[in-house]
C-alpha cells in the first residue's frame, strides 16, 4: 500500500484541497482514521493544508464565474469549511481584491445568455430568453429581488 503521505502530496497535487476533502479522501483510501490525523496535522503545520487559503482561492474562482457569495458560501460548506474560516477568508478577500458587486456579476451573466441567444444590447428580450436568464442566475446563488431587478431592466 502507497504511504498516506506520499498518497495525500499526490492528490494535493493535481487540486487544492479542504482539510475535511483530503480527510475523507484518505478514509475511502482504507488510512487508518489516526495516521490521517497526523498527516493533516503535518500537512496544516507545514503549510500544505490550510482552508483560509483554499478559501481565498475559491472565491477568485467563483466569483470569476459569476457565482453569488451565497451559492459559493454553500459550496465552501460542502467542502467541510467553517463557517469562521470562511468569514476570515472573506475578509482577507474583501482586502485584497476589493468589494464584491453582486448586482454587477449577475448583469454580467445575463450578458452571457442574451449574446448566446444573439440578442444584440438595446433590443427587446422574448419573455423564453427572460427565463433562460432567470434560472442560470437562481442556478448561480443569486437572490430574487437582484434577477427581478435585472430582468426588469432587460424589460423596458
Amino acid at each position: 500500500m502507497t504511504n498516506i503521505s506520499d498518497a495525500a502530496a499526490r492528490k494535493l497535487s493535481y487540486r487544492s484541497m479542504s482539510v475535511a476533502e483530503l480527510r475523507d479522501f484518505l478514509l475511502k483510501k482504507g488510512y487508518e482514521a489516526a495516521e490521517v490525523e497526523e498527516v493533516l496535522r503535518r500537512f496544516r503545520e507545514d503549510g500544505y493544508l490550510d482552508d483560509q487559503r483554499f478559501c481565498r482561492e475559491y472565491f477568485r474562482y467563483a466569483f470569476q464565474k459569476n457565482k453569488a457569495k451565497s451559492r459559493v458560501f454553500a459550496e465552501l460548506r460542502q467542502k467541510g469549511i467553517s463557517e469562521e474560516d470562511m468569514q476570515f477568508a472573506y475578509e482577507d478577500y474583501l482586502e485584497e481584491e476589493g468589494d464584491v458587486d453582486e448586482s454587477a456579476r449577475a448583469r454580467a451573466e445575463a450578458a452571457k445568455v442574451l449574446r448566446a441567444a444573439g440578442i444584440p444590447e438595446g433590443e427587446p428580450v422574448p419573455e423564453k430568453v427572460c427565463g433562460r436568464i432567470a434560472r442560470r442566475l437562481s442556478g448561480y446563488g443569486y437572490a430574487s429581488h437582484v434577477i427581478y431587478e435585472i430582468l426588469g431592466e432587460l424589460r423596458r
